[in-house]
């Protein structure tokens, strides 16, 4: 398969769904009654209109005004015909096929596509219909924009073109507030390469200065090589001895990371300004939207990256190797660790958010109703799964140099600030940090790969399938009602 087939079979997929599900529901759906209307005032050039039950900037209303009102000039048409619903939710498909190709993109350039150029476009192709984003192509909400945007950023990252990726950022920030983590990320990616370049200087040059002799226990034990990883624990190693040259100096590094990460602080300065003017990071309606300590999300996390990626995650090879990992006492010891602070964070920090307990359309309503709160043990009992999950997670990290353990714990902090504080169990925000950790694992094999994909189109069968033909009506009102992710 090469990139244009996967791009032309893309866009049929998307153009067959998107009238299948329009179709069947032409007026605005959930959060749609909100977006739509407001979008419409924008396209009418009413800009001081905003309805308080919207939490998130307006980024998606002014990239469609920005988009859809040129398009209707010139078509001749009028400005109510283009921003229709069927219209507006249009848009989202312009961002899915930019997702396919950023995707793509990045692909390329973090494993080098070369002999694998076919794998990269299978697995483009697969991510683009992530069940969770396939479904929100199609009605107008923020997540498809707002993912696009965090990974167009982090594409023009990698290709070294920081100021555009900061400019793009802001358009992120735009869809969704909580998207400056990931800005926050970009950040903590360059200091990452920085404090790895100043380590293999430091280390492989013996401080430029002193005897290869008195050097050689520190040059053994921590030069990094191209198959070895640079640990925090040899960057501790050497900040305890103070280099002789002053352009080796840690704060010529600090000075560096800085100076490269200048339009990100920026922004993130900004950002905090914005979060003491607006004296929160929601606008609009706060009451269902406040911050809370869930450490749990953590949990659901990985058990989503399981399912989702578990031709990775859940090999035959991966649990024997588990399993047999268990021959030292210090592997016990870790075990034990995780077991209990897992069991006290689950105790202590586990919230229920109301939309979970009692909005019966999302699927999140019935894996909590027939699972978490089947049996109050349920929750104690699924703790050895996320150990395996998370140590598989982990494991298939390691498989590249660039994701090491400096990587890990920025993509770690970044990962906690993008859940835990998040009451709601919502899918919907473990797309980004999902994407990349699957975008920074190496591409497997076929049969990996393939299924992988047909898992994908399956649940997005089923989704779809029962979202057209499966509705269903509550006993205290008219309107239809669908199931939606």
């Amino acid at each position: 398969m090469n990139f244009p087939v996967a791009l032309a079979f893309l866009v049929l997929l998307f153009a067959f769904t998107f009238f299948a599900i329009h179709n069947e529901q032409t007026d605005p759906y959930m959060d749609e009654i909100f977006h739509i209307p407001q979008a419409k005032q924008y396209c009418q050039g009413n800009f001081s209109h905003w309805d308080p039950m919207i939490t998130t900037l307006p980024g998606l209303y002014l990239m469609s005004v920005g988009i859809l009102v040129p398009v209707g000039k010139a078509l001749g048409v009028q400005t109510d015909f283009v921003c229709s619903v069927l219209w507006l939710r249009s848009v989202n498909l312009l961002f899915a096929i930019g997702n396919f190709y950023v995707i793509y993109a990045i692909m390329c350039k973090l494993h080098q596509k070369g002999k694998i150029e076919p794998k990269i476009i299978v697995t483009a192709l697969t991510l683009s219909l992530l069940p969770l984003l396939f479904f929100f192509n199609f009605l107008y909400y923020t997540d498809v924009g707002s993912t696009f945007f965090v990974l167009f950023m982090y594409l023009l990252h990698l290709q070294g073109n920081k100021a555009l990726a900061s400019l793009v950022g802001i358009i992120a920030i735009m869809f969704r507030q909580t998207n400056i983590i990931w800005v926050v990320f970009m950040a903590g990616l360059t200091a990452r390469k920085l404090i790895v370049d100043w380590f293999k200087e430091i280390s492989g040059s013996g401080y430029q200065r002193k005897s290869l002799k008195e050097h050689s226990n520190l040059s053994r034990s921590s030069q990094p090589s191209e198959d070895n990883d640079v640990t925090l624990f040899q960057i501790v190693k050497l900040l305890s001895k103070p280099p002789q040259n002053k352009e080796l100096n840690l704060m010529y590094l600090i000075f560096n990371i800085l100076k490269s990460s200048a339009c990100n602080i920026m922004i993130i300065l900004g950002f905090l300004v914005f979060v003491y003017v607006n004296q929160g990071i929601v606008v609009g309606d706060r009451s269902h939207h406040t911050a809370s300590l869930n450490f749990p999300q953590l949990f659901y996390f990985i058990s989503f990256t399981a399912v989702f990626a578990f031709p990775y995650i859940v090999t035959p090879g991966k649990i024997y190797n588990f399993l047999t990992s268990f021959k030292q006492i210090s592997s016990y010891v870790k075990a034990f660790m995780f077991v209990t602070i897992s069991f006290l964070l689950i105790h202590y920090f586990t919230y229920v958010h109301l939309y979970t307990l009692s909005d019966n359309r999302h699927y999140t309503f019935y894996i909590w109703s027939r699972l978490y709160s089947r049996h109050y043990v349920v929750k104690y009992l699924l703790i050895p799964v996320y150990m395996y999950s998370y140590w598989s997670f982990s494991t298939l990290l390691n498989t590249n140099s660039h994701t090491d353990e400096i990587w890990k714990t920025v993509f770690g902090i970044c990962l906690i600030a993008a859940t835990v504080p998040q009451k709601l169990l919502e899918f919907r925000y473990f797309i980004i940090p999902y994407l990349i950790f699957r975008l920074n694992i190496r591409p497997g094999s076929w049969v990996q790969l393939w299924t992988e994909a047909m898992l994908y189109i399956a649940v997005n069968f089923l989704t779809i399938y029962l979202f057209v033909n499966k509705p269903f009506k509550w006993e205290n009102s008219s309107d239809v009602q669908r199931f939606i992710w």
